[in-house]
């Protein structure tokens, strides 16, 4: 017998990968929330184990019975411009849920409101953005609810991935763009240390966590921190671009840099660049033993980019 699989935000970068991978599994009858199902890159007509719900997460309330029935959820989709998606309609998601018959939810949230010890930093809640400050908000309120018990929290880092078949990541776009200003790149070192997971990891992560008993209620997704100097770095070897010398960019030049291009930063902006490092205790593929041939940014590079000259 099939078991009701829930899921928010296919057509995004994370969600293709979500889909692709959990709609192989005969055991799950997929049901997609989807505002414009042309959005998500793939013949449905394919899949007799799917069906889409057109609609958005502000009108959640409209599926009120088919949630009741829901033995596992996915919830991926964010607003960026808006705090109601990411908090008071994820709130009525939750509120909707029978924790008697739903046994998992998978809710993603974000690395950013987090600190180096995983613990919710507080300083989001007064300088983030509308997207970081409402992601803040409902994990405060997340231990209140009744469905709390089943739901699993990701909390992904800078997220990567994307290609012919998958959507870019907004991280991804960056980068690949980046590749166009490798001449000049090249000669500096920013001193600024991150994670970075790619979107199939997250997508094999996540279906394990469906199949699979686990303790822990939240993970930060990430693989091993990097710099942005050992990206730049791995770049510049993947197109054989020398870099015969690298100047060091420091805080203070960084800030005069942003300045002298006339570019407003707001206070969170200024946090992060004041941070440097945004370093946590991380989860990737291996904690789970999956695989993973999305380690590095070679590895990402040359699955996203599929060349090896630069030009």
């Amino acid at each position: 017998m099939k078991r009701n699989l829930f899921i928010t935000g296919a057509s995004g970068c994370v969600g293709h990968y979500i889909f692709d991978q959990l709609v192989k599994d005969p055991e799950w009858q997929l049901y997609l929330l989807l505002r414009d199902p042309s959005k998500l890159k793939r013949d449905l007509k394919l899949f007799p184990n799917v069906k889409v719900i057109q609609g958005e997460m502000k009108d959640i309330a409209r599926q009120a019975d088919l949630l009741k029935i829901m033995d596992a959820v996915v919830h991926v989709a964010a607003g960026w411009g808006d705090s109601e998606t990411n908090c008071d309609y994820t709130r009525e998601l939750f509120r909707l849920l029978d924790p008697a018959r739903c046994q998992k939810v998978i809710y993603f949230s974000t690395a950013s409101i987090l600190d180096e010890k995983n613990d919710l930093n507080p300083v989001v809640a007064k300088i983030g953005t509308c997207y970081i400050t409402s992601k803040y908000q409902l994990s405060q309120e997340l231990p209140q609810m009744p469905i709390y018990p089943r739901v699993i929290t990701l909390f992904p880092t800078w997220v990567l991935g994307g290609d012919d078949r998958h959507p870019y990541s907004h991280a991804m776009e960056g980068i690949v763009n980046a590749t166009k200003q490798l001449w000049w790149l090249r000669f500096l070192n920013f001193d600024l240390k991150f994670h970075f997971i790619h979107a199939q990891d997250i997508a094999l992560i996540t279906d394990y966590l469906l199949k699979n008993e686990n303790a822990p209620q939240k993970y930060v997704l990430g693989n091993t921190a990097t710099s942005v100097d050992q990206v730049i770095a791995e770049t510049c070897a993947y197109f054989k671009v020398n870099r015969p010398f690298r100047i060091n960019i420091s805080r203070r030049p960084l800030n005069w840099i942003v300045n002298l291009l006339g570019k407003r930063i707001s206070e969170w902006d200024k946090y992060c660049l004041n941070r440097r490092e945004f370093v946590h205790q991380v989860s990737d593929a291996a904690t789970f033993g999956l695989v993973s041939k999305h380690r590095t940014i070679s590895q990402i590079l040359s699955h996203v980019l599929g060349q090896s000259g630069y030009g």
